[in-house]
């Protein structure tokens, strides 16, 4: 049941992830409009850039978290098989 439950969190951090990108990339897109100074504006570019990068790579984040769950969950019933928990 450990298992299942770091499955749920980790569910809801990547949903969390995902709003908090999505957000901030919005953010510094509305920013980047209001901003004159190039060097600012560059500034902001780049966040918002970084941003998007990092939710683009949020696919191949959960596929690793949930192959670390199944794994965990295959290793967890070879170790307790005839234990009886």
């Amino acid at each position: 049941m450990r298992q299942i439950a770091t499955l749920v969190t980790a569910g809801i951090l990547l949903v969390v992830l995902g709003i908090v990108l999505s957000i901030g990339a919005e953010i510094t897109g509305e920013i980047e409009a209001d901003v004159s100074d190039i060097d600012a504006k560059l500034v902001v570019q780049n966040t918002t850039e970084g941003l998007l990068e990092l939710a683009s790579w949020q696919d191949t984040i959960s596929l690793v978290l949930a192959a670390a769950v199944i794994i965990s969950l295959v290793f967890g019933a070879f170790a307790f098989r005839g234990k009886g928990m």
